[in-house]
């Protein structure tokens, strides 16, 4: 059977391997309480009550946000340039709800701005969200709530590629673009052909089908892989919206059709917190994940062939408030992955003398595709792993291991595997 091959953009996120989503819910911070009552309402109601211009704010850091995603390790940072409730982080021509309306700085500010000139001080790849099926402010509260024929949604459909044609155009490059609940066959835009035109190696999460460069997501929002995580799936559609957890998603198969590697997405703080743990509420700091649960997360998603996207709950106050969190999480990782023990390109790794080894990390060539099935990996001759699918990366965690000889034994494979290489820490 046919191994689907990755492309060289899917290739490079790969090795990313650690990102973050950055979450400022600035409208709902500043919202009337009358309003914040009325949020599902959609249409004149919700522009009544939500008028920008009225807004008194503090003043967000956008490069505060990207040095400390820096600091604790990642290397690609998405911003959620506008979500569910329709109001945008810069200031877009085709609406008033925007940060240019806002009585703060004679609405000089544009956050999207700051943010991509703050990836490119800190070099970190930047990344987009834009909800394409939820917009609130504009009058759509959800697919389900519109008449995908009706001139209302026709005009909402245009609405939304001149703003994914502002996103796309002004800004420059970007790494990532993020689909929240993936891009619907109903939306009848041409997504795959803006992105060829305006975006052309960018990696999709969710994309559409016929984008030849999409990520797909894990199956749940806790920042945990299943142990077998394949990079290529079958999946023909990929519009989950993160709220019904799916295993299967995040299985995928070596067979799969598409070459769509999995993102593992989780908040900074637990799921019991604001927004299901993506957003910021006063009072939560203690339901913020410990630094050694983030690296229990990284070992469970980056060490099971997936990218790990941490979110960052913006403050009301315009900082990310959690920074030692990160601080804290980037030195485990620099303590536990930092210094490697050794590292071999051979099947078989060998130390002079016996040593204590805490994990054990192996990498396959997917130049060419994901091609080991099943494998073992032995410590002096013993099998102490039985595994399925290697892919980017496999992070096997050992207990009290002292050894001077790991090797890998490769059960079941495609012809023309290649292994990258093997390192013991």
């Amino acid at each position: 059977m046919k191994i689907v091959q990755p492309t060289k953009q899917q290739l490079e996120w790969q090795d990313q391997e650690l990102g973050v989503i950055i979450h400022y819910f600035l409208a709902k911070h500043y919202m009337t309480t009358e309003c914040r009552a009325n949020i599902t309402k959609i249409g004149k109601d919700v522009r009544d009550l939500n008028r920008p211009e009225d807004f008194e704010l503090p003043n967000p850091d956008p490069d505060q946000w990207v040095r400390v995603a820096k600091e604790m390790g990642a290397n690609y940072a998405v911003l959620v340039a506008k979500h569910g409730d329709g109001f945008c982080l810069w200031p877009s021509k085709e609406t008033d709800y925007t940060v240019g309306s806002m009585s703060w700085e004679n609405g000089c500010r544009d956050i999207v701005r700051e943010f991509i000139d703050a990836c490119k001080k800190y070099d970190v790849k930047p990344g987009i969200y834009y909800c394409l099926n939820h917009n609130y402010y504009y009058g759509i509260n959800g697919p389900e709530s519109v008449d995908f024929n009706s001139e209302f949604y026709l005009g909402y459909l245009k609405f939304v590629e001149a703003q994914l044609t502002e996103l796309w155009t002004e800004y420059g490059e970007l790494f990532e673009i993020w689909f929240d609940g993936g891009v619907l066959p109903e939306s009848k835009i041409d997504i795959t052909g803006m992105l060829k035109k305006y975006q052309p190696n960018a990696v999709c999460f969710q994309g559409p089908r016929d984008h030849t460069q999409n990520v797909r997501w894990v199956g749940n929002e806790r920042g945990v892989a299943p142990e077998v995580c394949f990079a290529a799936t079958s999946y023909d559609e990929a519009n989950f919206t993160g709220t019904v957890e799916n295993e299967e998603v995040g299985v995928g198969s070596l067979y799969g059709k598409y070459y769509n590697p999995a993102e593992a997405d989780m908040g900074n703080r637990l799921q019991c917190a604001s927004e299901g743990g993506w957003g910021w509420a006063e009072g939560e700091t203690h339901l913020i994940y410990s630094p050694e649960e983030l690296l229990s997360r990284y070992i469970e998603t980056v060490g099971r062939n997936s990218n790990l996207l941490i979110g960052m709950s913006i403050a009301k106050g315009g900082l990310f408030e959690d920074e030692q969190q990160f601080v804290e999480f980037g030195k485990l990782l620099k303590k536990h992955f930092g210094t490697p023990i050794k590292t071999s390109t051979d099947l078989t790794l060998c130390t002079q003398e016996p040593k204590q080894i805490s994990y054990i990390v192996i990498r396959e060539d997917i130049s060419k595709g994901q091609r080991i099935n099943t494998f073992e990996v032995l410590a002096d001759g013993k099998v102490i792993y039985s595994g399925k699918s290697i892919g980017h990366k496999r992070i096997i965690e050992t207990q009290n291991l002292t050894a001077s000889k790991i090797e890998l034994r490769v059960t079941d494979a495609v012809e023309d595997w290649k292994l990258r290489d093997i390192t013991v820490y």
